[in-house]
């Protein structure tokens, strides 16, 4: 099974709470996966707008979901499994595919 455009669990905190947010992996290296940040909110500080999801990637969740539109990597030691509760809807997976691609032109 493929584990790309899978989330997996991030090991790091975030933020003041110290909550661990998923993250959906799109690539990875020798030693390092590519990934994005799940979100709540539909921008990056004040200027920048997150990538709006069609559907919840969180399983029995219907809260508004984005992912922010910047691809980061980190050492493969701090991700744990891919989280089974975590999914992308088909159309979602499409607006993510595009994104990647234009991404890659730029």
């Amino acid at each position: 099974m493929s584990s790309f455009l899978k989330f997996r669990k991030y090991k790091k905190g975030q933020g003041k709470s110290n909550r661990i947010h998923p993250k959906l992996f799109v690539g990875e290296n020798k030693r390092k996966f590519k990934y994005l940040g799940l979100t709540s909110s539909s921008t990056k500080g004040k200027h920048h707008k997150n990538l709006s999801l069609n559907d919840n990637t969180e399983k029995n969740n219907s809260n508004k979901a984005y992912l922010r539109k910047k691809i980061e990597e980190d050492d493969k030691t701090m991700f744990g499994d891919i989280l089974k509760d975590f999914n992308l809807s088909d159309s979602d997976k499409i607006k993510v595919i595009e994104f990647l691609n234009k991404h890659k032109k730029s």
